[in-house]
């Protein structure tokens, strides 16, 4: 019960508090990618100040998020095109391309998108662009799959993140999945890591009037609520 209070006020203090902008979300970026890019990726010292616990983290969380994930598998393999949403510097980017026919990281972050080319640039088969934090440098119709883990918790506002859905729908061939992670637990915008969060009901509207329906979620109301997506 105290636990839902102190949810529902932390609510009730984000409606009085102006949201983060867009472009305001890009220099934030763009500032703690130089700061420290492994640290904000992550949050997590004891894994960030080491370039070999990184690279294991990242390792350990393609193979239990991606490649262990039966949902995905069914649509993926060494022809598909994969999109990765805020691949940062490369964390899964590295442990998913060699799975996959192409691979395509996009980014918020100009500052990150270039770490991501200089540590990955023997693997030949990534295209890291950097974006405007809402459309995706891909054609209609054209990716198989789509994963996003760590990066919808910090989009700034329901707006920016329906902008991501509705880009979700449009580059998604018939049939493909899209596996993102959501935030299942408010937290304060006074954070610098703020990101809206959602339960079932909240992911139901957000996906309303695209082409769009869920196949499965998992999580909610906790830290890390993920949800899958299919195209019709």
């Amino acid at each position: 019960v105290k636990t839902m209070i102190s949810h529902i006020w932390i609510l009730i203090r984000n409606i009085f508090k102006k949201s983060e902008q867009i472009d305001e979300a890009k220099l934030k970026w763009n500032k703690l990618a130089k700061k420290d890019a492994n640290y904000y990726i992550l949050t997590d010292k004891s894994v960030s100040s080491s370039e070999e616990n990184y690279k294991h983290s990242g390792e350990q969380h393609v193979k239990n998020y991606f490649l262990n994930d039966e949902i995905l598998r069914s649509v993926i393999s060494n022809k598909s095109n994969i999109l990765e949403i805020g691949c940062g510097n490369g964390r899964l980017s590295e442990f998913i391309a060699p799975h996959v026919g192409e691979l395509y990281g996009v980014d918020i972050s100009e500052e990150m998108i270039s770490r991501a080319r200089a540590r990955l640039c023997h693997q030949k088969n990534i295209t890291f662009t950097a974006t405007d934090g809402m459309s995706f440098p891909c054609e209609s119709g054209s990716i198989d799959a789509i994963f996003s883990f760590i990066v919808f918790q910090h989009m700034p506002s329901v707006e920016v993140i329906r902008k991501n859905i509705e880009e979700i729908s449009r580059v998604l061939a018939r049939g493909g999945i899209a596996k993102i992670q959501l935030r299942g637990i408010p937290v304060s915008k006074n954070n610098w890591y703020y990101g809206p969060s959602f339960n079932k009901a909240g992911i139901g509207r957000i996906i309303n009037g695209t082409s769009l329906r869920i196949l499965k979620l998992e999580g909610e109301g906790q830290k890390y609520f993920w949800v899958w997506l299919k195209k019709s």
